[in-house]
């Protein structure tokens, strides 16, 4: 567990939870340059396993294929059913110190219980995309491994309906792959997509510029959008000025 103040005084206070280790180095300096002097308190599901331990956390049938960043820079891949349990244990113990929850993660995790506002990536895309989107229209959505694909399209028809086309690709955002990019590029291309959604918190801002910049469309980053959605509730409304 750790807490930045570096942001500033005047934010309130963010709980950033990764499925995976804390601190998420590569997520939060993006998370508070989008909501400046907020003070955020991170905590990982695997913060207290090692490298071990987690190898042996492999996903069950129909278990949700999960991955994340470790603590040394490295990925894991898990399944969802055995952090579930350690991600309620995190909110318990952090949400008396924080004004709000983001948990870092586009997964779905319905069955966390919370008492202060919890903000989780799947639902914030899915409502907005259902806002936005045109009947009829495609829809592009990059998620880390191949072995998701199929998982992150029947998510999305579930939470979309079947009204809505989709074209899907894989590129991890923790192995720098100039290639599985390139590739995930020519598959989207072409397709008549209107927009893309990068469905892995572990997107950041090079791959949204190097993605929006070759397919041409809106991208709905799932880091970005939980951001800006908590800036509301624990940046623009504590700073004293009107919005």
């Amino acid at each position: 567990m750790t807490i930045d103040h570096s942001g500033g005084t005047f934010g309130g206070t963010l709980a950033v939870l990764t499925v995976g280790q804390s601190p998420r180095v590569d997520v939060t300096p993006e998370i508070r340059d989008l909501i400046p002097g907020v003070h955020i308190l991170e905590g990982g599901a695997l913060d207290e396993l090692t490298r071990g331990e987690i190898s042996r956390l492999t996903p069950v049938l129909g278990d949700e294929v999960l991955v994340s960043r470790l603590r040394d820079g490295s990925s894991a891949v898990f399944g969802r059913s055995h952090v579930v349990e350690r991600m309620q244990a995190l909110i318990d113990r952090l949400e008396p110190e924080a004004d709000a929850i983001l948990i870092a993660c586009s997964g779905g995790f319905p069955e966390l219980t919370h008492h202060v506002p919890m903000l989780l990536p799947d639902l914030l895309l899915a409502d907005t995309l259902r806002s936005v989107l045109a009947p009829g229209s495609t829809l592009a959505v990059l998620c880390p491994l191949d072995r998701q694909i199929e998982e992150v399209r029947a998510k999305y028809t579930r939470l979309l309906g079947t009204g809505i086309g989709l074209v899907i690709a894989a590129s991890s955002p923790y192995v720098a792959s100039s290639e599985d990019e390139d590739r995930a590029i020519e598959a989207f291309s072409g397709s008549g997509a209107s927009a893309l959604v990068l469905d892995c918190i572990g997107y950041g801002r090079a791959h949204r510029a190097r993605f929006g910049a070759a397919l041409r469309v809106p991208v709905l980053s799932a880091r970005s959008l939980s951001a800006r959605i908590a800036a509301e509730l624990v940046g623009a409304h504590t700073d004293g000025t009107p919005s």
